[in-house]
């Protein structure tokens, strides 16, 4: 396969962001949809991991960002009404595993405490 030329001929064509295991601060930003100093919070407050090859140089790994994204992630409507489901009948189920093991007996409440004074 031929490679692409860049500029003048002298450097190949820039890889994709999706393709590239490091990206800088500003290629951060791109690839994740926020601003440059969304992405500097992040680093600084080390929500995500971040690489300083050098003084005054960030990089960050893009799985790593991939990760942070997937971890902050909110459901869709629909996963939340499954979700919402799910919890309902697996409530339902030990409610009844409660009742079966207690047997015939009823649990009943202790009678209130009267004050001794």
């Amino acid at each position: 396969m031929a490679q692409k030329i860049g500029k003048a001929g002298r450097n190949p064509a820039p890889t994709p962001l999706e393709q590239r295991k490091w990206l800088s601060v500003p290629q951060a930003a791109v690839y994740m949809s926020l601003s440059r100093n969304t992405v500097r919070r992040l680093v600084w407050s080390s929500a995500v991991p971040s690489y300083r090859p050098s003084p005054g140089r960030v990089v960050l790994m893009r799985t790593e960002l991939d990760r942070y994204m997937d971890g902050h992630r909110t459901m869709s409507s629909e996963e939340m009404l499954a979700m919402a489901e799910q919890q309902k009948l697996s409530r339902t189920a030990q409610s009844r595993t409660r009742n079966t093991a207690a047997g015939s007996k009823r649990l009943t409440r202790r009678p209130p405490r009267t004050s001794t004074r």
